[in-house]
């Protein structure tokens, strides 16, 4: 099943073959990045995320028995002109697979592992604006207003890209107040999978399992927040993305 979120390109043809060009590629070197190993591999690796992991995830996902949850609340942020999507950083995989070919802008840190997969969203059909809270953080809050602006949909980890594991960053905030654009929680959840061991524990789907994503409670962040208000928001967003998931969780033990 496709995102609902509009009507999807289906790419005809998923390329595994690495152009003869690669090596002329690599020399034209990127800038490096926060964090970035040494040596020529890590600018390889970027390169190969965008033109080798899409394929595999199409593939992967293409297995996941995939329902949706919450399109009311999806529907009711659509009378905007621009919304913004907020997430947890450890469905990350399965949100990258359900908003595939939609065209929506994912902010992505500007750091070494941030462009590994920047990479991969660029083969998946996401555009991307960069910057975080780590990372050039007042970058990547003009790209996302100037979008929102612009009526497009913006998608930010409210907890990346290092954590605290599922802890809201003021970032998100400051968009939604600058804008005037709601923040729609979304989540997902798998019926059978492993975590990695990495901070976030990023869950990933056993092949031919199901998976649930869906929507929460539009949250609209009133212009010139600070402080205790701030944080009062911060609570609230929390508080739905939990509500989501524990939502997907019911839906997902009443299935048949």
């Amino acid at each position: 099943m496709h995102s609902p979120l509009i009507e999807v390109y289906i790419s005809k043809h998923d390329n595994l073959e690495i152009p003869i060009n690669t090596i002329a590629q690599l020399l034209r070197l990127p800038p490096e990045r926060p964090g970035q190993p040494t040596g020529l591999w890590p600018y390889a690796i970027p390169y190969l995320s965008e033109h080798l992991l899409p394929p595999i995830i199409r593939r992967f996902g293409a297995t996941w028995d995939v329902k949706w949850a919450g399109l009311s609340q999806l529907r009711a942020v659509t009378k905007h002109n621009g919304w913004i999507l907020a997430s947890w950083h450890d469905a990350l995989l399965m949100n990258m697979y359900s908003l595939r070919d939609t065209g929506m802008i994912a902010v992505v840190s500007l750091s070494w592992e941030g462009e590994i997969i920047a990479s991969a969203m660029r083969g998946l059909g996401i555009d991307l604006a960069r910057g975080s809270s780590g990372h050039q953080p007042m970058r990547a809050i003009r790209q996302s207003v100037r979008h929102l602006r612009c009526g497009e949909t913006i998608g930010w980890v409210v907890d990346g890209p290092e954590g605290p594991r599922r802890q809201v960053k003021p970032g998100i905030l400051h968009i939604a107040s600058l804008s005037r654009k709601p923040i729609l929680p979304m989540h997902a959840i798998a019926l059978k999978s492993w975590n990695l061991p990495s901070w976030d524990r990023q869950t990933i789907p056993y092949p031919f399992t199901r998976i649930c994503v869906g929507f929460g409670e539009p949250i609209h962040v009133p212009p010139g927040i600070r402080g205790a208000e701030q944080d009062e928001y911060s609570d609230r967003l929390e508080n739905a993305l939990l509500s989501t998931e524990i939502d997907l969780r019911q839906q997902m033990d009443s299935a048949p």
